[in-house]
């Protein structure tokens, strides 16, 4: 049952970082390799302009 509906999260970076001088698993390396795949897949999300962080109600007439 979904709750909440009417808020939204506003988009945030996600940055995946690993020692570049140690071995990198391949459970890993598919893990990274998925999560960008799934991000590129939803460009316009991480596209939007940032204007905080945070949820927003995006109920129609809510306050600002």
């Amino acid at each position: 049952m979904p709750l909440f509906e009417q808020w939204q999260l506003e988009p945030m970076p996600m940055y995946v970082a690993f020692p570049p001088n140690r071995h990198v698993s391949a459970k890993l390396r598919v893990f990274v390799d998925w999560v960008a795949e799934l991000m590129a897949r939803h460009a316009p999300v991480a596209s939007r302009r940032r204007r905080g962080q945070g949820a927003r109600d995006t109920r129609k007439g809510a306050a600002a």
